[in-house]
């Protein structure tokens, strides 16, 4: 995973998949979504909740995850939208990693934009990694038993969290064949990619037949100065439902144990829904010409 030494010039830290999953992208989206949770929220219940079950290679029960985000609420720095969650492994994931996550952002809540992103693993590979955001800029500290590293960057766009993606995408109208270009952050590195939107398609879920908006991942790790550093690109696969609320009904996604798939089991839309700029300029569409 991390490596013990010092960054090299232009460079972020070694890691093999990302652990943190249910959304980064595409990269950093399909990614942290997949482990976001919440056992007791610290949010207010008026928010929105979710929880996911999680599969090993399409059948092995591995993990749980719930997920809570707040309505809107006054800090010093303006209003904010609070995320919170906890996930962690089950049965022989749990035996063999000891897998445990805490994991919480504070957006903006008038761009939806995150300002700080916190993600706690716990178990075989614990560490600590958090991005203070402004716009374009932020600073990565990531801690582990074994050293401690810290980075600045500038990138050529704002760089989202998994969940940010995830609400503005609500305010994207998505076409068959549109691309979405994103530069989105995903557990201890930061990726540019790109989510490609194949059509509209039927999915059982446990609430019964749903028509949803399916859509693939595709992102290159960069480091701080917006260069790609890794040339495998990270994939996975996300069914949004085909409404107003986009909610994340399935995510298929590459993680540190294999290809995973996380499954929406039960949604709250909570009693003051969340003002969703459209268009946000973020997220980059590029749609196809009919």
């Amino acid at each position: 995973m991390i490596h013990a030494r010092a960054w090299p010039a232009g460079a972020t830290p070694h890691s093999a998949r990302p652990s943190s999953g249910v959304l980064a992208l595409t990269a950093g989206l399909l990614a942290s979504l997949s482990t976001a949770a919440v056992a007791e929220p610290a949010v207010p219940r008026r928010g929105e909740a979710f929880t996911f079950a999680v599969k090993l290679l399409g059948s092995v029960d591995a993990g749980r995850a719930r997920l809570a985000v707040s309505p809107a609420q006054p800090s010093p720095t303006g209003p904010v939208v609070r995320v919170v969650g906890e996930s962690e492994a089950l049965g022989m994931a749990k035996a063999l990693t000891g897998w445990r996550q805490a994991y919480s952002v504070i957006l903006d809540a008038t761009t939806l934009l995150p300002r700080r992103i916190e993600q706690v693993d716990t178990g075989r590979i614990p560490r600590t990694a958090t991005f203070a955001v402004s716009g374009r800029s932020f600073e990565m500290t990531v801690k582990k038993s074994s050293g401690e590293w810290h980075a600045k960057g500038e990138l050529h766009s704002e760089l989202l969290d998994p969940m940010s993606v995830l609400l503005l995408l609500r305010g994207v109208k998505l076409a068959e064949g549109d691309r979405l270009s994103l530069v989105v952050s995903g557990g201890t590195a930061v990726y540019r990619g790109v989510l490609s939107v194949h059509g509209r398609e039927q999915l059982t879920t446990v609430a019964g037949p749903r028509r949803t908006i399916h859509l693939s991942g595709r992102g290159e790790r960069i480091n701080e100065r917006d260069q790609v550093i890794d040339q495998t690109p990270w994939t996975g696969e996300l069914w949004l439902s085909d409404d107003a609320s986009r909610l994340p009904l399935r995510i298929q996604a590459e993680t540190i144990l294999g290809m995973a798939e996380f499954t929406l089991t039960s949604y709250e839309a909570g009693a003051r829904p969340l003002a969703v700029p459209k268009n946000s300029k973020a997220i980059v569409v590029e749609s196809r010409p009919h």
